[in-house]
């Protein structure tokens, strides 16, 4: 038997098309001969013995009746809960689709626990056409599928997962059998589950000890590879300099402010994260963001009146870019990524129409004259070898740019010593501002008193599995005040048991640090606290949850002692919280501006992350709908004016009595 099964192995290796092993869900093992092409009778499937560790890969072609359903490519266990790899179409236990659509996934078992999983809104199955479908397991490093429609080779879903996790994936894959259409649920007793739809036909099987490559791809589908367009990508390549407006206009249903869609077009655009003006070069009514169009990364201003876009530098075009059919694909797919603009990782000055900047695995942290185009590196990464840089900022007097860089060693940069290195625009001079064991990219200069900053620092809860040191972790504070002249520190300390604080940021006068976090007793806290770290106001919201609000933000206002959030005390709304007038601890006025409901995809870039123009009258937030991420600003110059009138009237309240 064991002889026969090592066989059928080497045989599929080769194209196998004369013999195999299907196993029954009578409760019995019957091996018997494969004749290629086989017709699925809904009943049954097909396993060959794999436990290659290394790189591995299953190439099958198929043709599928209407609305199919079932696993199509598994390497997969028994319901024992160990982990394994699929390919499927629909109506798995470990995540539900709406259709006969194509999806891949790597789980340990519960729907609890999916490692990562991609579905397609663009792709089901056409009746009776040949599909080439391939899998690729690449321990350590990623899972790679193609679906090609083999009449004009037309891909019609490529997906690249990164997932480390894949050793303990494939290692614990209980069976040991690559399936093909059908997972097995006890191998003992011969049952499996999820079988693939009566009238599915498989037509030829090859396997491989490697991934494969799009070459590879091409060479099984008998000629080069064709990617239909990108829904929402822009219509044509854009170079330095143009100039054109995309933006859309429309009324929002909840607070009934003009909202203007600054951007309609492109896989994503994103500007900077909360730190204090970063978005606005200049103080001006100007928006610098990042953007990716027809595979193009840019650099782009938009109008945040007018709606004029300006491309302002461009990187080359990332290669296979048709494949990236999202935001959340290219930032999934490894090494095209590391050469795209983040905008995430760009920061403005309100002093300057200067934007530093940081793409991955490029020669260091740069900047960028906006009216020149000149570009100078600020730190090259030869003279600082061992570590990552991450997102840039500029102190508040905007003399000084700064980046938060992890040294990397044997361990993860997110677990690494972390130094905090500012760079003296004028005269070039890099100097260690501050150094940590355990840092993140949070760095915050106050717009008034430049040399004071507020630091993320410490160590996350979550990652002490000690409940007692956890616990601990949580009741001290992780953010400090940092004088980077004297070297002096002062804890951050909020008045919730809960001191670790998720964001925080410096109001535009630099009086207030305002600041949230995940309440000791649940929900949220957030608050105000004065330069000296004083808690001028707290609030406690008990409903919230990350499983019912999403990843939120807040950013302190411009211009006033206000705050604004993405869904944090309204879900799916950004709303303006009137702290000041709420005594000590009360319940703050929440004044909607806009209703969105965020999809968040993984990583920063489609978090909504707002932020208040200089002058107060808009907010921006970064949208995502569908994968692709735009650019939203909210017109609030009637909130202003109602806002002034209301604190006049209490002025002269105050003032009669």
């Amino acid at each position: 038997m064991k002889t026969f099964l090592a066989l059928l192995f080497i045989l599929g290796c080769f194209f196998c098309a004369a013999s195999g092993v299907r196993f029954c869900s009578d409760n019995t093992l019957k091996p018997g001969k494969l004749v290629l092409p086989y017709r699925f009778d809904g009943k049954s499937f097909i396993a060959f013995p794999c436990r290659n560790l290394k790189a591995q890969s299953v190439a099958v072609v198929m043709s599928f009746p209407e609305n199919p359903q079932g696993e199509l490519i598994s390497r997969h266990t028994p319901r024992d809960g160990r982990r394994g790899i699929e390919l499927g179409l629909s109506d798995s236990r470990f995540y539900q689709l709406d259709g006969s659509k194509i999806t891949l996934l790597a789980s340990n078992g519960t729907r609890k626990h999916i490692i990562t999983s991609v579905d397609s809104k663009e792709f089901a199955p056409g009746k009776n056409e040949r599909y080439l479908l391939t899998l690729s397991f690449e321990p350590g490093k990623q899972i790679t599928s193609f679906v090609v429609r083999l009449r004009d080779r037309l891909c019609v879903r490529s997906s690249t997962l990164p997932a480390k996790k894949i050793p303990a994936l494939t290692k614990n894959a209980g069976s040991g059998y690559l399936t093909i259409g059908g997972r097995i649920a006890d191998l003992k007793k011969g049952l499996f589950e999820y079988p693939v739809s009566a009238g599915t036909v498989l037509h030829k099987i090859e396997t491989f000890d490697r991934a494969l490559s799009e070459k590879d791809i091409e060479r099984l589908a008998k000629g080069k590879l064709t990617y239909p367009d990108v829904t929402g990508d822009d219509i044509c390549d854009r170079r330095t300099n143009d100039s054109w407006c995309e933006a859309r206009f429309y009324t929002d249903k909840v607070s009934g402010l003009p909202v203007m869609q600054l951007t309609t077009r492109g896989i994503y655009n994103q500007g900077p994260t909360v730190h204090y003006g970063t978005a606005f070069p200049g103080g001006a009514n100007e928006i610098s963001f990042a953007s990716i169009r027809r595979g193009i990364p840019m650099l782009m201003t938009g109008n945040l009146k007018t709606g004029s876009l300006k491309v302002r530098h461009t990187l080359s075009r990332l290669p296979d870019w048709k494949r990236f059919r999202s935001a959340a694909d290219v930032f999934e797919r490894g090494k095209p990524a590391q050469r795209a603009w983040q905008g995430i990782n760009t920061a403005a000055s309100l002093h300057h129409r200067k934007v530093a900047y940081y793409v991955p695995h490029d020669n260091g942290v740069k900047m960028i004259d906006l009216d020149s185009g000149k570009i100078t590196v600020l730190m090259d990464k030869k003279d600082f070898p061992g570590m990552w840089f991450t997102t840039p900022a500029f102190s508040g007097d905007g003399k000084f740019a700064a980046i938060c860089a992890r040294m990397v060693g044997g361990d993860t940069p997110e677990r690494s010593p972390t130094r905090y290195y500012t760079i003296e625009l004028a005269t070039g001079k890099v100097q260690i501002a501050y150094q940590v064991d355990w840092g993140q990219t949070h760095f915050f200069s106050n717009p008034k008193f430049p040399d004071i900053w507020a630091v993320k620092q410490f160590k996350p809860a979550f990652m002490e599995r000690d409940r007692a040191k956890r616990d601990r972790i949580r009741k001290s504070a992780d953010c400090y005040f940092v004088d980077v002249k004297t070297g002096k520190t002062t804890p951050i300390l909020p008045r919730n048991t809960e001191k670790n604080i998720t964001h925080l940021e410096w109001t535009g006068d630099g009086k207030y640090l305002v600041y949230h976090g995940t309440a000791y007793s649940g929900g949220t806290f957030v608050g105000a606290m004065d330069v000296s770290g004083k808690v001028v106001w707290e609030f406690v919201e008990p409903s919230w949850s990350i499983k019912r609000n999403g990843l939120n933000h807040i950013c302190a206002d411009s211009v006033g002692h206000y705050i604004i959030d993405d869904g944090l005390l309204v879900k799916n709304q950004i709303s303006l919280i009137d702290w000041e007038n709420s005594g000590s601890d009360g319940k703050p006025d929440i004044i909607p501006l806009a209703h969105w409901e965020n999809q968040w995809i993984p990583g920063q870039f489609g978090h909504p992350h707002p932020a208040v123009s200089p002058d107060g009258n808009h907010v921006v937030f970064y949208g995502c709908k569908d994968g692709n991420v735009h650019i939203y600003v909210i017109d609030i110059s009637s909130v202003r004016k109602k806002l002034a009138n209301k604190k006049g009237e209490k002025s002269n309240e105050q003032s009669a009595k």
